[in-house]
């Protein structure tokens, strides 16, 4: 726990505090017959995300935008001291150990009124009254050491804004969000490969390396960490492992009609990018296009974009996902009346070590700016969250909190409506705060906060108005990290006004966090702070252990698996069919799988996107076959077959371009330079940017026949 300068230099209390802390022991273990704390629920994470009923922690559900703090536990911070306890029972039963334990409790908290009274007239207030007591003294040595071996991820990041400007740790986030949440509509939707530009097709079949689905809906993140960088300079490639905890439906088909379940998800995910590329703009940050040009997917051929004409999908322009590793998946719906044990709340404070200078940093940037007046901001939000979490009218919050974080506990709320459940948080206040992290980029400042918060939580069944969870008696305490965002550009203490910051109206938002009087949009930061994030205390700035997602992984788990397995699989929805063939044709090399063999596996293949890749892989090995062999006329029977047929596989043509060009007579060139024409037309149902290399071939050939004549 925080501790005054005082008592982190070791210095030993008086005579008369140490009676009272005496007592204060004997208090607790009072208390401590009575009750115990679970983790019930409430906005921000009070469910257990994952669903567990005996997981010995919480799962945050709400997720916007994060940064890994660098993690050491301080000496001293500012707070209130409004810590209440927990006490009494809620089965209604008076045992006689009950009644005891109530008179001790009685005795022991009379004396330590007392005790206290003496030696501390002030009584709950702000400790805020310098910017020295706001954070912890930059001469106060941690307590207990919790920051891996490693740098912070919030430092490596901050080597990417040094190498590229226009990045921002917040806007990256919201950027991941929407890359993942789209990779799973894709999944579903039968279309990964149409994310080509931003997933690698070795992450793709990665990807979609589970059982078959026919939709993916429903998905929440409820944690997004950015868990380690390298950080390159120029046109190296810098890379970012990052850490997805997420819930979603999945529509599963079955012989007896399609059935859904709800899954909890644990990936791992690896992205590169050229380390001098320019960052999205605030505005294009969840719109996916060209990456180079903006032009829309549609003109996305290949790797090549038709309108700028370059080659998309190396992470020259945006970041490229190289690897996705579902490390955890468990299908386990939200369990909204579950009690599980509140962990982390006593565990020390993690602290950024460099929020003393940038917190001054933004008092100086910003002279009107007073963490007093942010934290009546945060009191209001608190407030307004509460309310609107326990009455479930949660359009009343959209004012105060980002898109991200409204709609992932939109998901919860709903979740408890169609169980016909509430949950209600009553008397819930704050007892203390901490200032953990501030932030600052390009276009957001960002304040990370340790709210410490006590009050009634229990879940109550609609129909019946019966407390399924929790108690209406006992408070429970809890903290959490809450990061407040606003845009760079604004200056001014927090607003606590109930009005629109824009027009002045009254504070009339729509779900879409437009003012229902102007119009403008006033849930982004651009004209106050709004919570962006909550994060559980036991997961704050935990490292897990280096796991990471390994780039190098082939083709997820569907590299070496046979025609039958592949079709299982069902890669050809994760891939462009070239990608299907590539992946065919590795395996047939790597196992050297004999022309005849392959043949007779593909006979037991049914017709489809799988026996056309298959297909096109036996007529890339046959042609590989005659090129070793300097089989003209076999050459050039493959390119007639395959104008006849209305295709043409690029590698099997320039295989077989390359024996009539290097061991063909002028007959052979002649032959296939008449071929030319049929080919480069039949290519625009074929890959793209073949009637280009065609066209070049044809250049070739023409110099080959004037030579030959």
């Amino acid at each position: 726990m925080s501790q005054h300068p005082a008592s982190s230099k070791g210095a030993r209390p008086p005579r008369g505090q140490r009676v009272v802390l005496l007592l204060c022991a004997l208090l607790v273990f009072a208390m401590g017959s009575l009750a115990s704390e679970s983790a019930l629920a409430r906005p921000g994470g009070g469910q257990t995300y994952r669903g567990d009923t005996d997981t010995s922690s919480t799962r945050s559900s709400s997720d916007s935008r994060n940064d890994d703090s660098s993690s050491s536990s301080s000496s001293d911070s500012w707070s209130s001291s409004d810590d209440s306890s927990d006490w009494g029972g809620g089965s209604g039963e008076v045992t006689l150990e009950a009644v005891v334990a109530l008179g001790l409790f009685f005795a022991l908290f009379g004396l330590v009124a007392f005790l206290l009274g003496r030696n501390d007239s002030r009584g709950v207030e702000w400790i805020a009254s310098g910017i020295d007591r706001v954070f912890p003294s930059s001469d106060a040595g941690p307590s207990r050491a919790t920051s891996p071996a490693k740098p912070p991820a919030s430092e490596v990041l901050a080597k990417l804004m040094a190498v590229d400007p226009s990045f921002s740790p917040v806007l990256f986030e919201d950027f991941l969000q929407a890359l993942y949440a789209s990779a799973h509509d894709a999944r579903g939707k039968g279309k990964l490969f149409e994310l080509s530009p931003w997933l690698t097709p070795n992450a793709r079949a990665g990807f979609h390396a589970r059982e078959a689905v026919t939709e993916v809906k429903g998905v929440v993140i409820g944690a997004v960490r950015i868990v380690d960088a390298t950080v390159m300079s120029g046109a190296a490639k810098s890379m970012v492992h990052v850490d997805f905890e997420s819930n979603f439906t999945e529509v599963v088909p079955s012989n007896s009609g399609a059935s859904e379940r709800t899954v909890w998800a644990h990936e791992l995910w690896a992205l590169t990018r050229r380390s001098d590329a320019a960052s999205r703009a605030p505005d294009k940050v969840r719109v996916f296009a060209c990456p180079s040009c903006s032009a829309p997917l549609d003109g996305i051929e290949g790797s090549r974009c038709k309108y700028c004409d370059q080659v998309v999908d190396t992470g020259d322009f945006d970041w490229l996902v190289t690897c996705i590793h579902v490390h955890e998946r468990e299908e386990r719906p939200p369990q909204l009346v579950a009690d599980v044990v509140e962990q982390g709340t006593d565990a020390p404070t993690v602290y950024d070590p460099k929020v003393n200078d940038r917190l001054r940093e933004l008092s100086e940037r910003d002279p009107s700016f007073t963490f007093p007046g942010l934290l009546k901001r945060v009191t209001l939000v608190f407030d307004e969250l509460q309310a609107a979490w326990s009455s479930q009218e949660w359009k009343r919050i959209r004012p105060f909190v980002s898109d991200s974080l409204f709609q992932t506990q939109l998901y919860w709320m709903q979740s408890y409506q169609r169980s016909n459940l509430r949950n209600v948080t009553e008397r819930s206040r704050i007892t203390k705060v901490d200032c953990v992290a501030v932030r600052r980029d390009r276009f957001f400042d960002a304040v990370t906060i340790r709210l410490f918060a006590t009050g009634l939580d229990y879940t109550l069944s609609v129909e019946t108005g019966q407390v399924l969870c929790g108690s209406r008696v006992n408070e429970r305490r809890y903290s959490e990290y809450w990061t407040f965002i606003r845009s760079a550009s604004r200056t001014g203490d927090a607003r606590v006004e109930p009005t629109c910051p824009n027009c002045g109206g009254g504070l009339s938002v729509g779900m879409t966090g437009e003012c229902d009087h102007c119009g403008v949009k006033v849930a982004t930061g651009d004209f106050d702070w709004v919570l962006s994030r909550i994060e559980q205390d036991e997961a704050y700035g935990v490292d897990r252990g280096g796991m990471r997602c390994n780039p190098a992984r082939n083709d997820g788990q569907l590299a070496g698996l046979d025609l039958r397995a592949l079709v299982k699989s069902g890669a050809t929805s994760a891939l462009r069919p070239a990608e299907v063939r590539d992946l065919i044709l590795r395996r047939v090399q790597s196992t050297n799988l004999s022309t005849s063999a392959f043949s007779a596996e593909i006979e037991g293949i049914p017709g489809g996107a799988m026996r056309e890749a298959a297909l096109d892989a036996l007529r890339v090995e046959r042609m590989r076959a005659m090129r070793n062999a300097r089989d003209v006329p076999g050459a050039r029977a493959e390119i007639t077959l395959a104008v006849s047929e209305n295709r043409f596989v690029h590698e099997a043509g320039a295989l077989a371009l390359s024996t009539v060009l290097d061991d063909g007579d002028a007959d052979d060139v002649r032959h296939v330079f008449g071929a030319i024409e049929g080919i480069v037309q039949v290519t625009a149902q074929t890959e793209g940017h073949l009637a280009y290399n065609m066209a070049c071939a044809a250049a070739r050939l023409g110099d080959k026949e004037r030579m030959l004549a």
